[in-house]
């Protein structure tokens, strides 16, 4: 009886080990890496309100996602401002999480951000700040739907309108 009784213990304490390795397993098989949840949902490529556009010359905008096998993955932009003034920033994508098959959180560290080829990165405290941004795919176009610093410190765009009350553009996939 005692020998019966300790087989069931002990195939007992099998089950659960096994049942333990098996959710842990299952949870580290289905958590996407950043770069995996980049290239999943389709973010990664060149985004513009107007592909057409040669932000360089033209008022525009340009955004480019890359998602490299090794390295960090990085969000480099141009914008051309009515003014004449160029801004080109460059962030490094510290975390990407899928939130549905349509929205993506996107944390992104600023890297280098200049306005008319100056340095422009800690001219303040917005600019230097860590930001989390979440996008939403629409069909085939891309619209920002909120982003502010992770200390939430600064809100740049919240229910899919910048601080200006104006609606976030939607964004087209650029095939150049």
């Amino acid at each position: 009886m005692l020998q019966g009784r300790l087989k069931y213990l002990m195939c007992q304490k099998l089950i659960k080990g096994v049942l333990l390795s098996l959710c842990l397993i299952g949870t580290s098989a289905s958590a996407e890496t950043t770069r995996e949840a980049l290239n999943n949902f389709g973010l990664v490529g060149t985004w513009s309100t107007d592909c057409s556009m040669d932000v360089e010359k033209q008022v525009g905008f340009r955004g480019t996602y890359t998602a490299p096998m090794f390295g960090p993955a990085v969000y480099v932009a141009m914008q051309r401002q009515a003014d004449n003034r160029t801004i080109f920033i460059k962030k490094e994508v510290e975390r990407a999480v899928r939130i549905t098959d349509e929205k993506i959180q996107v944390t992104v560290k600023p890297l280098e951000h200049k306005i008319n080829g100056a340095d422009a990165l800690r001219s303040t405290e917005e600019t230097s700040s860590t930001f989390v941004v979440t996008f939403q795919k629409i069909n085939s176009k891309l619209r920002t739907i909120d982003s502010r610093s992770q200390d939430g410190k600064h809100i740049g765009v919240e229910g899919g309108r910048f601080n200006n009350g104006n609606m976030t553009p939607f964004l087209e996939r650029c095939l150049n």
